[in-house]
């Protein structure tokens, strides 16, 4: 949200949408025709389901939805979907290696999706604990990949997790 946006949630009974084909929210909000409509969880992790920004093909916002469990099933059922598609959060499965100075960090790991090298600033600023003992990292072109708990993997993973906690 910029500075001018209103925090407004939307009267669940006045949402009406479904995915279309090519897998975007349309349909109605509060009586108008909605296409191309975007939906984002603002903490879909701490909060799954709950404080879902709603924006119009354009960006515009429209609003919020409170929780998902205040909709029909099968709006709720779209817009999980919708979050879920715009959400590609990689799970780190191994971490192969971290290298770096203090100022650029080159990770290669294996995540779900297969293996990825990818670049984080610092050694903290884009690495944050996101509850029981997992992480979520930021790298420098903005995509997020989760890290399971540290009991959870390898030991060298392990070890090399360890050179930027």
């Amino acid at each position: 949200m910029n500075g001018t946006e209103q925090l407004q949630f939307l009267r669940a009974g006045e949402i009406d949408l479904h995915l279309d084909a090519s897998g975007h929210l349309e349909g109605a909000i509060g009586g108008e025709r909605a296409r191309g409509v975007q939906a984002r969880a603002l903490f879909p992790f701490s909060r799954p389901g709950e404080y879902i920004e709603l924006r119009g093909d354009s960006g515009d916002l429209i609003g919020f939805v409170h929780t998902l469990a205040e909709l029909r099933p099968e709006v709720a059922d779209a817009i999980r979907e919708s979050v879920r598609l715009g959400h590609f959060v990689p799970y780190v499965q191994r971490i192969l290696s971290v290298k770096g100075t203090q100022h650029l960090y080159t990770w290669n790991v294996i995540t779900d999706r297969g293996r990825a090298e990818f670049h984080i600033r610092g050694r903290r600023q884009n690495l944050e604990e996101i509850g029981g003992d997992e992480h979520m990292v930021t790298d420098t072109e903005g995509v997020r990949y989760r890290i399971p708990k540290v009991p959870d993997l390898d030991p060298k993973s392990v070890s090399q997790l360890r050179k930027v906690l």
